[in-house]
């Protein structure tokens, strides 16, 4: 189904976009999803890098002016091509600076409450990853979740 040339597209895509995740986050103090974090200049320069690489490689490595009638994408493959890339490179952007930045994250050291957690949105990632955040919305809501059912019960018991 893929050919060679949607495998090139795709790691062009995976590398520019983690590339782009890194500039984001260094631009906007988003320590916990940068891969080299608190090196704000260092991110800048490391995303920076992976995008141009990324485009050297793909436009210097073949010809790549083809026309989607012959060897080149259909607009369909390349949606999903891009859109599984991308996806990806988000996910490994997520997924590393997880554990790259775990002992930062779970250490409390930031300052960021739980309560911190649940209110701030994208800007919680300023102080703590995304796994740890999650985990954090997931308790939460389980524990919102276990309140619920006491009361329900509780509500049953005296009607009955």
């Amino acid at each position: 189904m893929w050919s060679e040339f949607a495998i090139d597209y795709s790691i062009l895509v995976f590398f520019s976009t983690l590339g782009t995740m890194q500039v984001i986050a260094a631009k906007n103090g988003l320590a916990g999803i940068m891969l080299i974090r608190g090196r704000l200049r260092l991110s800048t320069w490391l995303g920076s890098g992976l995008i141009v690489a990324s485009f050297c490689w793909f436009f210097e490595s073949d010809f790549r002016n083809l026309p989607d009638t012959g060897a080149g994408l259909e607009a369909n493959t390349q949606t999903v091509t891009f859109a599984l890339a991308a996806g990806a490179a988000v996910g490994v952007t997520f997924l590393a600076s997880s554990i790259v930045n775990h002992r930062w994250a779970s250490s409390g050291a930031h300052g960021s409450t739980r309560g911190e957690i649940m209110e701030k949105g994208l800007d919680v990632l300023r102080h703590t990853t995304f796994v740890v955040a999650n985990v954090a919305r997931l308790r939460h809501w389980a524990l919102l979740r276990r309140m619920r059912g006491s009361e329900h019960r509780e509500g049953t018991e005296s009607d009955g």
